[in-house]
């Protein structure tokens, strides 16, 4: 029986992992409410006030590379706090009132994003692989949590404080994260503080704290540990699984953006709401992608489901909410709920089987990178074109007509992959 000692180390690791989490997409949602104030104050076209919300994404696909380079070269624990304190910076620089600052601190931000980007699928793996599934759910709503917070509350605190710091207020949520990183995950370590080694030594007695990390691995919040292992034979773009999960990502997030970028006015217009309501309709979107990371773990525990009925469950979610909205428009609330619930869950059941295709951690570095670079590159293209659908045809028909599409590619790609068994090349 566990000690409730070791239950709270436990506790604590998925509370700085959940609070890192919650961290990461709020600084691109938290400017879309307060947007048009910033034009106004910075003089900025439509094209420029584009650029603010596509660079995380930009950043995203064309720094990942390097950012798993660096994670491999210092370790999960010390590149979190690069994360951490690049967020705190970019969120203060990006507040400075000039459009030098809104754009520079915009490029640090996305940077320290995509090291958490990285960095959280790797601690997964590392400390939590028996558990991928829940782990992977609770990383993904707590995301959510964020960005339905950014998205509800900035708005409000502008009109209090103006725009600078209600933009500015959330980096008090990465201090909060950053004290607790390193309380729990020590930069010189390459695991939790309480933990005396990577792997148990059977020849050599272990620590009552380390017994109890082992422990886990059969109770309700397990922690396995997992070597780093050799991937100098493991190259993800000569693995067609890699291609798949990397194309069903790039389609997942390329609808998500195009959605959440132009459902507010898509609903303002063809519901004849107010832009208030809309807004509040579309937060929506954001809040229910809560529910589906937590809807994985549920169903795969309960009904035994695998990877590739969860990614058909996924899908056919999202394919709802573009062909709802075409076909039903007056139900727009049950196409919501659909996209909301899809959007979460989807990423959770990818990046579950990446953490289960790789045997060790440099191996869900380099599957984690691949796949991120390739879908995030593709996906700061889902607002622009969605955007110009609108503009050529006058309607939302075009635009939804292209999420449809894609959320279709995410289907055969995603359950594909699901079902492969495709050796990893050099294995």
């Amino acid at each position: 029986m566990m000690s409730r000692r070791g239950h709270g180390y436990a506790l604590l690791s998925l509370a700085a992992l959940a609070l890192l989490s919650v961290n990461l997409r709020i600084p691109p949602i938290a400017i879309s409410p307060v947007i048009e104030l910033m034009r106004a104050d910075l003089g900025l076209t439509s094209a420029a006030a584009g650029l603010l919300t596509s660079i995380p994404v930009l950043c995203f696909g064309l720094i990942t590379p390097f950012t798993s380079l660096l994670l491999r070269k210092i370790g999960v624990n010390h590149a979190v706090l690069y994360c951490l304190t690049g967020l705190i910076i970019g969120t203060i620089v990006r507040s400075g009132g000039t459009l030098t600052a809104a754009i520079g601190g915009t490029v640090i931000i996305g940077a320290a994003l995509t090291i958490g980007n990285i960095a959280i699928p790797m601690l997964i793996g590392r400390d939590f692989k028996t558990r991928a599934v829940l782990v992977t759910g609770i990383y993904t709503a707590s995301v959510n949590v964020g960005t339905t917070a950014a998205a509800a509350l900035t708005a409000p605190f502008a009109e209090i404080v103006g725009w600078q710091l209600a933009l500015a207020n959330w980096a008090i949520f990465a201090v909060l994260a950053l004290v607790l990183w390193v309380i729990v995950y020590p930069p010189h370590l390459d695991r939790p503080r309480w933990m005396d080694a990577v792997a148990p030594e059977p020849a050599k007695p272990v620590s009552k704290e380390r017994a109890q990390f082992e422990e886990l691995s059969t109770a309700t919040i397990p922690i396995a540990i997992v070597k780093p292992g050799d991937s100098r034979g493991f190259r993800p773009y000569a693995w067609s699984v890699a291609w798949l999960l990397a194309i069903a990502f790039a389609a997942h997030n390329l609808a998500f953006y195009a959605v959440a970028s132009w459902l507010p006015a898509l609903l303002s217009q063809s519901q004849e709401m107010t832009p208030s309501q809309a807004g509040f309709a579309a937060s929506g979107f954001q809040a229910l992608a809560i529910v589906g990371p937590l809807l994985i773990p549920t169903l795969g525990a309960i009904f035994s489901w695998n990877a590739t009925r969860l990614m058909v469950l996924v899908s056919s979610l999202w394919i709802a909410m573009p062909l709802g909205m075409l076909v039903a428009p007056s139900f727009w609330y049950l196409w919501v709920i659909c996209g909301g619930m899809a959007q979460g869950a989807t990423f959770t059941v990818i990046f579950s089987i990446v953490i289960q295709r790789t045997a060790s951690i440099d191996q869900n570095r380099k599957l984690t990178a691949f796949v991120q670079t390739v879908g995030y590159t593709l996906a700061a293209a889902g607002p622009v074109v969605t955007g110009w659908l609108r503009d050529i045809s006058d309607g939302w028909s075009g635009p939804l007509l292209a999420v449809l599409v894609t959320t279709v590619i995410l289907a055969v790609s995603g359950i594909w992959a699901a079902k492969s068994r495709a050796p990893a090349p050099g294995y």
